[in-house]
């Protein structure tokens, strides 16, 4: 049990370092780049799509399961910072749609 245990926490680690380079990515760069390097041109950087939610729900999931609720909570909110999440992809799509009709 105790190895499982740590697998779940290696997954949810994984997942949490996935999450934050992918806001890292979305939010940070560019303003570090207008920041410190104003002169040169930006390159877009892509993200890891899903990987990083995938890996925090079935961390979550695995915590819920053996019995420690409030982490998993804890990863499902951190879950929302991935923006690189299908949950993301998904709004975008929504709001895309949505943009379109106003046209």
């Amino acid at each position: 049990m105790v190895i499982v245990k740590i697998a779940i926490w290696m997954l949810a680690g994984f997942g949490m370092l996935i999450t934050a380079m992918n806001s890292y990515l979305s939010f940070m760069r560019y303003r570090m780049h207008k920041l410190f390097r104003n002169d040169e041109p930006y390159r877009y950087a892509s993200t890891i799509p899903l990987l990083g939610s995938a890996s925090l729900w079935l961390a979550a999931y695995a915590l819920w399961w053996i019995g420690q609720k409030g982490y998993a909570i804890v990863l499902l909110i951190g879950s929302l910072f991935d923006t690189g999440g299908i949950h993301w992809a998904m709004l975008s799509l929504i709001l895309v749609a949505f943009s379109r009709k106003a046209d």
